[in-house]
C-alpha cells in the first residue's frame, strides 16, 4: 500500500469508506458491491514493524493498511521475529480497523519436576538458580535447559526462601529453621546455620545476611562463614519480607506495625504505628511504598518513617507493589493503578 493510503486511513478515511460503501448498499441494493468493492482497513500491532499477509499476499509490515473485499474471506497473518504468529478473520460483510496485541514467544522450556513457587535468581554464569515445594535447592542451565545439579535438603516445612545469589554461593532460609549457603558451581554445602525458622524472604547487605524469624527477631549471619554477628528481638513476629535500605532492616510485623532497624547495630531507627502502613512493602525512587489490604497506598520517608501522601483506591489490594524510580503499580481486584510517586497522581 503506498503512503498516501496509510496516512488517509490514519486520518479517518477508513470510516469515510466505509460509511460511503454502506451508503452505496442502500442506494443500489440488487447491485453486489461487497463481491468487488476494495475497502481499506487499517491494521495496527503492539510492536510496529509486523510483517503482514492478506490471504497470503504480502501488504507490507503494521502499521498498514489492507484492502478488503467484505463478501469474500479475509484473513490477515502477522509474523514478528520472537513473537507468535498472530492471525485475523473478519465476519463476511464486515471491514473494520484492528489492533492485535502480539504475544512474545517463548525462548524455551524446561521440565523442574515439582512446584515452584518462589522467585528464581539469575546468575551471570548463565544459570538460574530456584527453590521447590519438595524441599529441593536446584540450578538450572540456561542454554541446554538442563539441570546443573540439585540438592535435596530435607525440608518438610513446605517454605524455601528465594534464593540470593552472592558472589560464588548461593544464600536460602526455611522454615525448618536451616540457613544454608551452596556452591553456586556444585551444589555442595558451604554452611548451614539452624534454628532460624522463618516464612520471609531474607535480604542481603555488606556481606550480611539477615532473616526475620517466625518467633519475631532479626538475625544476622555473615554471609561467608553463617556465623551470626548480631541479632535483636522484634516487636512482634515479621508478617512479611524483609527489606534493606543504605541505612535500614525493613520488616512489616503481625501487630500491624512496620519496624526499621538501623544497619549498624540494629537499633529501632522507626516504628510506624499499628495499621499506618499497609505490610507490603518495596522500595520506590529512594522512598518506602506501602499497601494496605483495604486499597490504601502510601510513600513513606526511608529515614523517619514519615508519611508523604497516601492514597485511597477502591477494591480490595491483590499481590505486591511493583515500584520504579518513578511510579508505584498497584494490583486491586481485576485492574492495575499506576501512581506517580512524585505527584500521587493516577
Amino acid at each position: 500500500m503506498c503512503s498516501s493510503d496509510l496516512a488517509a486511513a490514519q486520518r479517518g478515511d477508513t470510516q469515510t469508506a466505509r460509511t460511503q460503501f454502506a451508503n452505496l448498499r442502500k442506494l443500489l441494493p440488487k447491485v453486489p458491491f461487497g463481491t468487488f468493492v476494495q475497502l481499506p482497513v487499517l491494521v495496527h500491532s503492539s510492536q510496529p514493524g509486523a510483517k503482514a499477509t492478506l490471504n497470503g499476499v504480502d501488504i507490507g509490515v503494521t502499521p498498514c493498511v489492507a484492502r478488503i473485499v467484505p463478501a469474500a474471506h479475509n484473513e490477515i497473518l502477522l509474523t514478528l521475529p520472537r513473537f507468535v504468529p498472530a492471525r485475523i478473520e473478519w465476519a463476511k460483510d464486515t471491514a473494520t480497523d484492528v489492533s492485535v496485541r502480539l504475544t512474545l514467544q517463548h525462548d524455551g522450556e524446561a521440565e523442574i519436576g515439582a512446584t515452584v513457587d518462589q522467585p528464581v535468581a539469575m546468575g551471570a554464569d548463565g544459570a538460574a538458580y530456584g527453590v521447590d515445594r519438595n524441599g529441593s535447592i536446584f540450578a538450572l542451565d540456561l542454554a541446554s535447559r538442563a539441570t546443573r545439579w540439585r540438592h535435596e535438603t530435607g525440608d518438610t516445612a513446605g517454605y524455601l526462601s528465594p534464593p540470593i545469589a552472592h558472589d560464588r554461593a548461593l544464600l536460602t532460609a526455611s522454615l525448618d529453621g536451616a540457613a544454608r549457603s551452596l556452591d553456586r558451581t556444585t551444589g555442595k554445602v558451604q554452611w548451614q546455620t539452624d534454628g532460624l525458622a522463618t516464612e520471609s524472604a531474607p535480604a542481603l547487605a555488606d556481606g550480611q545476611l539477615g532473616i526475620a524469624t517466625a518467633d519475631g527477631q532479626l538475625v544476622l549471619l555473615d554471609a561467608a562463614t553463617g556465623a551470626i554477628r548480631q541479632r535483636t528481638k522484634l516487636s512482634a513476629r515479621p508478617a512479611g519480607d524483609l527489606l534493606v535500605t543504605d541505612s535500614a532492616w525493613i520488616v512489616p510485623l503481625q501487630n500491624g506495625t512496620v519496624e526499621a532497624r538501623q544497619r549498624s547495630n540494629l537499633g529501632v531507627l522507626w516504628q510506624a504505628k499499628a495499621t499506618e502502613m499497609g505490610q507490603a512493602l518495596a522500595l520506590a525512587g529512594g522512598q518506602l511504598a506501602a499497601l494496605r489490604e483495604d486499597g490504601r497506598v502510601s510513600v513513606h520517608n526511608l529515614a523517619t518513617g514519615a508519611l508523604i501522601w497516601h492514597r485511597d483506591l477502591a477494591g480490595s489490594a491483590v499481590g505486591h507493589l511493583a515500584c520504579d524510580a518513578r511510579s508505584v503499580l498497584v494490583t486491586l481486584d481485576d485492574r492495575l493503578v499506576l501512581l506517580e510517586i512524585g505527584r500521587a497522581h493516577v
